[in-house]
């Protein structure tokens, strides 16, 4: 639960990372772009989250393994792409998000393995 937990302050941490730098070097576009992925909140039908994975409820400790397994999997392949850009800023926060992805994944693989192993013991 600890590690699930971590996964999930890291989480919001990526998402402030792009809010500043879209406040810090996008001017009012940026800004706009920053509240409008503040605003959005999962389960909301009006202002979901951009991703559909975040919309789903999870209804048991397994499926919580799904997320950081999965979502960070693909999340590692954007954030090595992102971190080619010749934007410097972008590149570094990349670069820093990719070592607590490989986490993630390390804490969704072992939840996964740990209801494997629950549900061969029943």
């Amino acid at each position: 639960m600890r590690n699930l937990f971590q996964v999930n302050v890291e989480e919001g941490r990526h998402l402030w990372a792009m809010v500043y730098l879209l406040h810090a070097y996008f001017g009012r576009d940026g800004r706009e772009e920053a509240e409008a992925l503040l605003s959005r909140h999962s389960g909301d039908p009006d202002n979901p989250r951009i991703l559909t994975t975040f919309n789903e409820p999870i209804s048991e400790c397994c499926r919580s393994s799904c997320s950081p397994s999965f979502t960070d999997r693909d999340g590692k392949f954007q954030l090595k792409s992102l971190a080619e850009s010749s934007f410097d800023p972008l590149a570094r926060t990349c670069k820093f998000m990719l070592t607590e992805e490989a986490h993630h994944m390390f804490v969704g693989d072992t939840g996964h393995r740990a209801c494997r192993a629950g549900a061969r013991s029943k």
